[in-house]
C-alpha cells in the first residue's frame, strides 16, 4: 500500500497523520540523501520525482528507481536505522513528508490509524523489494553456474516485465508500485 492509499481509506487521519509530519521542499537535481549516510527518517513524496540510484563496483551509476507523490523512499531506517543503501536524488521541485522510527512508534503507541496503515503499507513495500532482489539473486546464481546466456536473458526479461508491469499499472492508477 501507498501513502495515497492510505489516504484514501483514512481520508481525515491521513490528514491529520501528514500535517504533524515537517515537510521538506527541494529543487531539481537536489540529494535526499546519499548512500552510505546514516538514516532514521524515511520520507513520503508529497509531490515530484526521486530518483533512487547508487554507484556499481566499477563506478557506473545505476538508477534503482523513479518514484513519485503518494511513494515512500527510505523506508528501511524505520526497521533497521543506519546506512542508506541507495542515494536519492530530486527531480523537478518536489516536496517530501518526513518521519523518523522514534515519531512512528509514538504515534503508534497513541493508536493513531493513519500510522498503523503506513507500517503496513510500508512493510508490504520492503518484503516486495526483498522478493525482487531474491528473484534477481537467483537469476544471478544460475548465471553463475553457467546456464545458458539465452535462459538468462529470458528469466530476466519475464523479473523485469513482471515488475515494470506492476509499477505501470500502479502509476495509471496514481499509486506506487506494489
Amino acid at each position: 500500500m501507498t501513502a495515497q492509499e492510505s489516504r484514501g481509506r483514512k481520508g481525515g487521519a491521513w490528514s491529520q497523520f501528514l500535517s504533524g509530519l515537517r515537510r521538506k521542499t527541494l529543487g531539481d537535481g537536489q540529494l535526499l540523501f546519499r548512500e552510505g549516510e546514516h538514516g532514521d527518517e524515511m520520507y513520503i513524496i508529497l509531490s515530484g520525482r526521486v530518483i533512487l540510484h547508487r554507484l556499481t563496483d566499477a563506478a557506473d551509476e545505476l538508477c534503482l528507481a523513479m518514484l513519485g507523490p503518494g511513494q515512500v523512499v527510505g523506508e528501511l531506517a524505520l526497521f533497521t536505522p543506519g546506512s542508506r543503501t541507495a542515494t536519492a536524488t530530486v527531480r523537478g521541485r518536489t516536496v517530501v513528508a518526513r518521519l523518523n522510527r522514534r515519531e512512528l512508534l509514538e504515534r503508534m503507541v497513541r493508536k493513531d490509524p493513519a500510522a498503523r496503515e503506513l507500517l503496513r503499507g510500508t512493510t508490504r513495500v520492503v518484503v516486495r523489494r526483498l522478493r525482487h532482489t531474491r528473484d534477481l539473486t537467483r537469476i544471478l546464481e544460475a548465471h553463475l553456474e553457467g546456464a545458458p546466456d539465452r535462459e538468462i536473458d529470458r528469466r530476466l526479461a519475464r523479473l523485469m516485465t513482471a515488475h515494470e508491469g506492476r509499477v505501470l499499472r500502479n502509476n495509471l492508477r496514481g499509486s506506487g508500485p506494489r
